[in-house]
């Protein structure tokens, strides 16, 4: 398994139990009462679920997506609906990611492979940008990662 630290991802419009609030252009905590007193708000979902909530054909995100990382506690990324994105999938029978946690370049390493006949093999970044998920597919056979890349710079946001 792969050593990503997995961020928290908040979707727009999407009801869970912890909701980050939109209001008077601020961001904030909130309860799930509170969100009727937002002008938008945005749900936590399950890390792998992001897949739902791109549109896979055109490479956009369908809603717009706050990546929170639990190591800087009121720092956020904001990416916005559809941020055009870069998808690259890498798939062995073991995966390791080894890249970046936020930005990547073109032609940068970001995994290793093993094959089944026990080579290893480099996967090399087909784009640059900022890292938005790292999905970590090793339940499946082959074990395989999908490398989700927001080509636009995302905006930082405060969270109150």
């Amino acid at each position: 398994m792969s050593e990503y630290s997995f961020p928290q991802l908040f979707i727009e419009d999407v009801d869970s139990e912890r909701i980050i609030c939109l209001k008077n252009s601020e961001y904030a905590w909130a309860s799930i009462p509170e969100k009727n007193n937002c002008t938008k708000y945005y749900g936590s979902i399950p890390y792998e679920e992001i897949l739902k909530y791109i549109d896979l054909e055109k490479a956009i995100l369908k809603r717009s997506t706050i990546l929170f990382n639990t190591g800087e506690p009121s720092k956020a990324l904001f990416f916005s609906e559809n941020t055009q994105l870069c998808l690259q999938e890498a798939k062995g029978r073991r995966v390791f990611y080894i890249g970046s946690m936020k930005h990547v370049r073109k032609n940068d390493l970001i995994a290793y492979i093993v094959t089944r006949k026990n080579e290893v093999r480099n996967i090399y970044s087909t784009c640059e940008g900022f890292i938005l998920a790292v999905i970590d597919l090793t339940w499946e056979r082959p074990e395989r990662i999908i490398v989700v890349v927001a080509i636009e710079q995302p905006r930082e946001i405060i969270i109150r």
